[in-house]
């Protein structure tokens, strides 16, 4: 799934705006990766080992059903839909 979003993301992005939109994607990815294990370990520690993977396996199913239910990643345009679009203006330097 991300080397998918990170394909899709890519492909529609503006060549001007690639940096910015990766380096904040890049930085909310990577502020988050220490919550994780911090919340595993919360987790394991309050509920014990078993019911905390059950806890995790939940919500990356709740998850995938928001994400299947998604009216927004129903109507993502296909990569071909972007092909024939003219780039937009470059922003102004001042």
């Amino acid at each position: 799934m991300n080397a998918a979003m990170f394909a899709y993301r890519v492909a529609i992005t503006p060549d001007a705006m690639q940096g910015r939109v990766q380096s904040a994607t890049g930085m909310l990815a990577m502020g988050l990766n220490p919550a994780g294990p911090l919340l595993g370990g919360a987790l394991v520690e309050l509920w014990g080992g078993h019911w905390a993977f059950a806890g995790f396996a939940g919500i990356l199913a709740v998850t995938a059903i928001v994400a299947s239910l998604s009216q927004g990643i129903r109507r993502m345009r296909p990569l071909e839909a972007n092909a024939g679009q003219s780039p937009p203006p470059e922003p102004s330097e001042q």
